[in-house]
């Protein structure tokens, strides 16, 4: 089954302004503007967030999510309203990429997914992200570039499968 992303290749191409020659000054006047925070507010009543956004490799703010009852990877888009969440073993290992479409959640999953939703962020899938996508980044070979890159991190991985693919 094909899944249409092309709504989500729109978002990059205006970001970017090209592929082959991207533009990153999105990221700065995003860091500037701060769009997430009012999100952020509503979630850190209920949960435990850290940024962690690295300006450098980083399309997206990136948050540290401690609950009572799991740990996340929280990444709030800077290209447009898409969000990543990865939850993360009682060990500390990467493991299932939540989405809309996620079963058996936790009660604060569903209120993280319940957040993201009422701002009108959309929670990527793993398919989703894994779409290859031919954008120019620095670390990422484009051969290798996926969604994930465009959208959240210019890394050697993607983040589900951890540093050691």
């Amino acid at each position: 089954m094909e899944i249409d992303i092309s709504d989500i290749k729109a978002a990059i191409l205006i970001a970017y302004r090209s592929l082959e020659t991207p533009n990153f000054a999105f990221v700065g006047k995003q860091m500037d503007s701060r769009p997430y925070d009012r999100l952020i507010e509503a979630l850190s009543g209920k949960i435990h967030l850290t940024e962690d956004t690295d300006p450098n490799y980083d399309v997206s703010f990136t948050f540290d999510v401690e609950g009572n009852n799991g740990s996340w990877l929280l990444q709030l888009s800077m290209v447009g309203p898409f969000a990543c969440l990865v939850r993360f073993s009682k060990t500390g290992k990467p493991g299932d990429v939540l989405s809309d479409f996620s079963k058996d959640l936790t009660r604060e999953e569903i209120e993280l997914k319940t957040v993201l939703s009422r701002f009108g962020i959309r929670l990527m899938t793993r398919c989703e992200m894994e779409q290859p996508i031919r954008l120019q980044m620095h670390l990422a070979d484009i051969d290798e570039t996926r969604i994930y890159h465009a959208l959240f991190c210019d890394d050697y991985y993607l983040p589900w499968k951890g540093r050691e693919q």
